[in-house]
């Protein structure tokens, strides 16, 4: 069983994808797949679905002691990057600070 790759850093600002993270979601999500979340998930800063996971990641990990962020940060993003856990649509879409809901 493949797993997904880990950061080694740890620093309190959100982190972005490195290259072997971007590649390992790459391989593991059919063109279509990312096509789907290009059209109705992706923020504008996302980039990809790794941009899209750290993001998400980054805001469920939010709640958790400053001090345990990037860890639980880097959990988050490994269990959506290796299918074991996809959060609901509206979660996709509107985690993180660029979507403000009025």
């Amino acid at each position: 069983m493949s797993q997904s790759p880990q950061s080694s850093s740890s620093q309190s600002a959100p982190s972005v994808p490195s290259d072997g993270q971007r590649e390992f979601v790459a391989q593991h999500f059919d063109e279509n797949a990312q096509h789907i979340a290009r059209r109705q998930y992706l923020q504008s800063g996302d980039g990809d679905l790794s941009g899209m996971f750290s993001r998400i990641a980054h805001w469920v990990a939010a709640a958790e002691p400053e001090t345990e962020r990037e860890r639980w940060a880097r959990e988050f993003f490994d269990l959506m990057a290796s299918k074991r856990f996809c959060p609901g649509g509206r979660v996709l879409a509107g985690a993180g600070p660029s979507m403000a809901m009025c």
